[in-house]
């Protein structure tokens, strides 16, 4: 591919230098070449060709050894080509203002050979070179878009956008709550609501997860704020009732851990709380600070056995 370029910038540059060159591809059909040469005027026309496909060739190497994603190389040939072909306007402006080639083409134009095409001619000779830079251009415009579209996928589908994604719908799907009273029995009223599932606190490894940055704080403090001191939070599923303490009873062996709330148990022995809809499924946080660290003893519940050990779900 790089031969094929950089004949093709040999050619395009010798052709920009020296357009006359490419008078030995047509002075064949004719009897008499050396009379019928072409004008200036038509090689003026060659030369703003050549350039125009020059710049294009430029702009394909400015791609190939920019130094970044696709997106900065598409646009950095763009850049290329806007430049380029701007140079090649004013070049040809310049030169179509200057006197001394003004007073050269009327002398040119004068005395044109047999074969020196019509103004017609020249209109369309003329047209075709801005539709070549039109299509280099738009070439252009084109890659760039897609290489831009390419980019804006590759981040809204990146796996840290996903994991963004996943993080943010965790943080709705659950609160933390501050740390309450502690209680070391049930209250005289209301009830108590025990806990699904426990974690230890670990400020240094900031774990669980889903307790340090993966919740949701009830009221305006940061996670870490909330969390200051505790050695262990409870969960619990679509929580809405109102709390008052913990209750807490410490062992050597054990910790048993309950909500204390002030709605009263129904007929039913079952405490029933009405969170809103949207946090029907959220599960909730309370952080409780202990009398001495956990170290491996049974977490229960108030009114039953054991609470099983928090294990993050498996994300995709």
């Amino acid at each position: 591919m790089w031969i094929l370029w950089g004949l093709g910038v040999l050619v395009t540059t010798v052709t920009v230098i020296v357009p006359s060159w490419t008078w030995m591809f047509s002075s064949w059909q004719f009897e008499s070449p050396d009379e019928m040469e072409p004008s200036p005027r038509r090689w003026r026309v060659v030369r703003a060709g050549a350039a125009v496909i020059l710049v294009g060739l430029i702009a394909i190497l400015v791609a190939a050894v920019w130094p970044s994603d696709n997106t900065d190389k598409t646009n950095a040939a763009l850049t290329t080509i806007v430049i380029g072909d701007g140079l090649l306007i004013a070049w040809l402006i310049i030169t179509t203002v200057s006197r001394k080639q003004a007073q050269r083409r009327a002398i040119d134009d004068a005395n044109p050979p047999p074969n020196e095409p019509s103004s017609l001619g020249y209109t369309f000779s003329y047209l075709s070179v801005g539709i070549s830079a039109f299509a280099i251009l738009a070439v252009g415009l084109l890659l760039a878009g897609a290489a831009q579209n390419g980019a804006d996928y590759s981040a809204a589908h990146s796996p840290e956008a996903h994991q963004a994604e996943i993080d943010s719908a965790m943080r709705r799907a659950n609160d933390l709550h501050i740390q309450y009273p502690i209680l070391d029995a049930a209250p005289a009223t209301g009830g108590v609501i025990d806990p699904t599932d426990y974690a230890p606190v670990n400020a240094v490894d900031r774990t669980p997860s889903v307790a340090w940055d993966l919740s949701t704080p009830t009221v305006d403090r940061s996670n870490d704020d909330i969390l200051q001191g505790a050695d262990l939070v409870v969960g619990t599923f679509g929580f809405g009732c109102h709390v008052t303490g913990i209750v807490l009873i410490e062992t050597d062996t054990s910790v048993t851990v309950g909500i204390a709330v002030t709605e009263e148990p129904s007929a039913d022995e079952q405490i029933h709380c009405n969170p809103p809809t949207e946090k029907m499924f959220s599960r909730n946080w309370f952080p409780i600070k202990l009398a001495a660290p956990l170290d491996g003893r049974q977490v229960k519940a108030v009114g039953r056995g054991g609470i099983g050990l928090y294990i993050p779900p498996t994300l995709p």
